[in-house]
């Protein structure tokens, strides 16, 4: 699996971990995989990269 690392600021960083902690995600990484997923799938770039496979 490819690795992406980004810096966010230190407000955005705590609205993560608090999100964290309140048990919908176990992690940061998986919280920004599902956030990513949603971006793409409401850009309608998903279903258009699916679609071409």
């Amino acid at each position: 699996m490819v690795e992406l690392r980004v810096t966010v600021d230190e407000k955005l960083n705590k609205l993560l971990d608090k999100i964290v902690e309140s048990g919908i995600y176990q992690s940061k990484a998986e919280l920004m995989r599902s956030a990513t997923i949603y971006l793409l799938i409401q850009m309608g770039i998903l279903k258009e990269h699916i679609e071409k496979i």
